[in-house]
This record gives structure tokens, sequence and C-alpha cells, in this order.
């Protein structure tokens, strides 16, 4: 099973959906095709849609599939049978190590690297889903590959509680990969969201692609973080620093000119502020897809899921202009 793998979504469908699961709640977010006076001006595969879902259920003791069943048992109302859902596990939920790229045909990568990372990542190889996606730039000579894995037995109890209810795996992905759509297109930022219970993370992303990510020291949680205190928002700032030095070093990108944070914090704008100033970047709160503005959770719990339908939209838009491309090559040909 590959894990990142993804099928262009059904144009028939009435109703798609994004489930984000992390390490102590999943959430559930669902789009339904509807008039052009109802939507928010989201088209997407001939259909305007709107936002009529977004909900979210704890996770007790580590059982992702019975907290799948719950949610989904409580939104029965909605139709499931045969509807597309993209799934988006949180960084607590896979490891990723980057590695140099095995001279091997691109098909034969990923098989490969099951039995390759038993000495990088904690997960037994036959336990292991794994797969791999291209870094945006080479820093380093020796060309690399970013290596994704998750576990058999926590993902697979996951798929079958979404077939259970008649549902179609569109992809499983993993949360990185939401976070390069999910500022406006042609936007350089850097990210620091923090998912309930969990470590939070950086991400600075450019055009659709996620260049650099990070999970931050766990004394440095985002969502309890008093901006008040000076030294730790000088160590923070030196934290942040680092990473933004080697985007615009090593990697040899335009320097990131501002920050947006996902967290709950109580102060978070006072956050903002104490962060602004140390590194003389403006900082502010980050703003969700528009179409999804009516819904939104205030504490960011619902990230992976909204992502998770923005990757989607994202995707397909840039899946169809290549293939108008390729047909406007062919008829001029």
């Amino acid at each position: 099973m590959s894990f990142l793998n993804k099928f262009k979504m059904l144009t028939s469908a009435k109703y798609m959906y994004a489930l984000g699961v992390g390490d102590s709640v999943v959430t559930l977010a669902a789009l339904q095709a509807c008039p052009r006076e109802e939507s928010q001006d989201l088209y997407h595969a001939g259909s305007y849609w709107r936002l009529v879902e977004n909900d979210s259920m704890v996770v007790q003791s580590a059982d992702y599939a019975e907290a799948i069943t719950e949610i989904l048992l409580k939104n029965k109302h909605l139709k499931f049978k045969k509807a597309p859902i993209q799934v988006v596990l949180s960084s607590e939920l896979v490891e990723q190590v980057t590695i140099d790229r095995p001279e091997l045909p691109p098909s034969d990568i990923a098989p490969s690297l099951q039995w390759s990372l038993r000495e990088l990542v904690s997960i037994p190889a036959t336990d292991m889903l794994v797969d791999y996606f291209d870094p945006p730039v080479q820093a380093t000579p020796n060309k690399q590959i970013h290596v994704v894995a998750a576990s058999r037995q926590a993902v697979m109890p996951m798929v079958s509680a979404l077939h259970e209810f008649g549902l179609k795996i569109t992809g499983i992905i993993h949360a990185d990969l939401i976070f390069g759509h999910w500022p406006a297109q042609g936007r350089r930022v850097m990210l620091i969201s923090q998912m309930p219970q969990e470590r939070a993370q950086l991400n600075i992303v450019a055009n659709g692609r996620s260049f650099v990510t990070r999970r931050l020291r766990h004394s440095y949680d985002m969502n309890t973080i008093d901006p008040g205190d000076t030294e730790m928002m000088e160590n923070l700032a030196l934290e942040l620093q680092r990473s933004l030095d080697f985007y615009s070093g090593p990697m040899r990108q335009v320097q990131v000119s501002e920050i947006e944070l996902l967290v709950d914090n109580e102060r978070a704008q006072d956050l903002c502020q104490a962060i602004s100033v140390q590194l003389g970047i403006p900082v502010k709160l980050s703003p969700y897809p528009e179409w999804a503005r009516n819904f939104q959770k205030e504490d960011y719990s619902d990230l992976l899921a909204i992502g998770g339908l923005q990757w989607v939209l994202a995707n397909d838009a840039l899946q169809d202009r290549a293939e108008l491309k390729a047909t406007a090559r062919e008829a001029n040909a």
C-alpha cells in the first residue's frame, strides 16, 4: 500500500470528505455540492461546493479506529456510500527521515525502503508502510529524498473503519504535505502549528510546497507558552531563525517575509507580537481558506481535516491545468 497515493476525485460525487487523524483527536470535514448562491464561490470538478460539516472526536487509548467509527456514526445523516475521503495523519503518527536517493528506477525505490530504513525508524520492517517524495530543491550535493513511514497495525484498522461506511479512500498522506497549500498560492511564509497534545512544528512553504519541516522541542509548547517570558521568546526566536537561515542559505531561496501561527494560545495576539519583535518579521494568526471560515474551529484542532480538503482541491486543480496544457499541445501538434 502506497500511503501517499492519491487518485483523481470522482466528478460525480455529491460529497467529499477529509479525515484528520491526530494523536488525541480525529476530525471530519465534509463538502457538499450545491447551487452557486449557497457556496463560497468554491468551484471544483464541475460543481460548486459548501462546507457542511466540521466535527471532532477525542481518541481514547490510541484507538483511532474506534474514534473514526464514533465520528462517522455521529454524522450518519451525511451520505458516505462511495463518497471520496482523503485521510491526513498527524506528524505524531508517522516517522520521517531524509536519505540519499537509491540508484534504482523510481518504481523500485518505495519497495526497497522497507528494509533499508530499519536502522533509521522505530517501526519494524514487517509492520512498515512506507513511501517517499522528492524535496522541492536539493540542499546537498547528493540527491536526497524524504521518506515517510507509518505502522501498518495502526493504519489498517482506520482503513477498515472507513470501508465499513462505504467510503472510498482517495489517499492517505501525512500532515506536512497539506501545509504547502494552506496559504494562498504564490505566498512564501513560515507556518508554526500545534495539534492538541502534540509537539509544535514549523513549515516554510512556497508555491504549494513545503521546503523546511521541523518539529520544535517539547519545551516550546506553543499552546501554553508565555509571550511575556523574554528569555523563552529569545530562545524560541533563535530556533526559528535557524530554519529561516537554512531556507535562505543552503537552500538558496528568497527570504521569508512573514510568519503565521496556527496555535491555541490564550494570548495568541501577544505571542504574535513577541515573536515579531524578536525576529523583525510580521507575525499573525493564520487565516482559514475562505470557504471554511463559517465552520472553522478557533483552536485549529480541525487543521488536518480542513487542510486535507484544501490539499485535494489544490492538487486536482494543478492536475486539471496540466491536462489542459497537454491537450493544448496535442491540438497544436
